[in-house]
């Protein structure tokens, strides 16, 4: 079956997903909506469609079986509830977005139609993370620590917090996300942020640091940092698990297995990104959502811990999730 694809949003994290997109035989794209109609274009000579300013027209004219939405979170609007009336299937980039309210509309409305959803989470999608999965299904751990450490990205909706939601919305949720899939629910928040050594670009007022503390329902506790200091490289991104005699360190998909004096390391051999796509398109083709590990529900989850970390840093209290 060819899975006819659109998307809106024709950007950075677009062309990711256009690129991979193209290597798989069964999708074939064919809308491309972007309010920048320079950027729609350049996206339809790269990879064939039609272009589109208005993601309404797009939903109307284009005959679609699934819908790419990759579009700044504050972006997101009614896109999701459009395209799920028509019955379009969804894979909707993080943050999805940054109104719980809005988000739990839309998981009721793909309940309700049955529409496939996936979330873009893709270093679930590690061929390195199915390995730790399987460790952490026979070893305890105790202690999680986790860390985003960047630079400020150009785009101007980034360094405005009420647009992006911060850098541990917005970046680090890879992180967060992670620590939910390996070690379960999170059952209670706090969170401190740090500002004022970056004052020299306009509109900037996110945090340049955060740390969030967490304790899972499994009462494994940990933290997980955030920062955009590093403005002239040297960024990094992972977590450390530690269990009895066990330490792990995942870093951008590198994983390091330290245990009763022994070293393995093992580095990915697949790419996160194609596959999460590839079972997304499969997911969309068969009717079966099972090849899909983040869902849209499951996606809600993790925006839910990283507003409720935003909500802690502002009054200073744990929130219970």
């Amino acid at each position: 079956m060819t899975v006819r694809i659109g998307f809106i949003g024709a950007g950075n994290i677009a062309h990711f997903h256009l690129e991979r997109l193209q290597r798989i035989e069964e999708a074939e794209i064919v809308g491309l909506c972007d309010i920048d109609l320079d950027r729609a274009e350049a996206a339809q000579d790269e990879f064939g469609g039609t272009a589109y300013t208005d993601y309404q027209e797009m939903l109307e004219r284009e005959r679609l079986d699934a819908l790419y939405i990759c579009i700044p979170p504050f972006a997101h609007l009614d896109q999701e509830l459009q395209a799920i009336k028509r019955g379009i299937h969804l894979y909707v980039e993080k943050p999805i977005t940054l109104d719980v309210e809005l988000g739990k509309e839309i998981e009721q409305a793909i309940r309700e139609r049955g529409v496939i959803a996936a979330c873009g989470y893709q270093w679930r999608y590690f061929d390195t993370v199915d390995q730790l999965k399987s460790l952490l299904d026979q070893e305890p751990i105790g202690l999680v620590l986790g860390y985003w450490f960047g630079g400020v990205p150009q785009a101007s909706w980034w360094r405005n917090r009420y647009q992006s939601g911060g850098q541990l919305v917005e970046q680090t949720t890879h992180i967060v996300d992670l620590a939910r899939y390996l070690l379960g629910e999170v059952a209670q928040v706090g969170a401190y942020d740090f500002r004022g050594l970056i004052h020299d670009i306009p509109g900037y007022n996110v945090a340049d640091a955060s740390t969030i503390i967490l304790r899972f329902q499994s009462d494994v506790i940990g933290s997980i940092s955030s920062s955009c200091l590093l403005t002239s490289g040297g960024g990094t991104a992972g977590l450390t698990l530690l269990g009895r005699d066990l330490r792990v360190d995942l870093e951008s998909g590198r994983l390091r297995i330290q245990r009763s004096g022994q070293v393995e390391e093992s580095t990915p051999q697949e790419d996160p990104y194609l596959r999460a796509s590839q079972a997304f398109v499969k997911a969309v083709a068969t009717g079966d959502p099972t090849p899909i590990r983040s869902t849209y529900a499951d996606g809600l989850k993790t925006v839910q811990v990283t507003l409720a970390a935003n909500h802690a840093m502002r009054t200073g209290q744990m929130v219970r999730l």
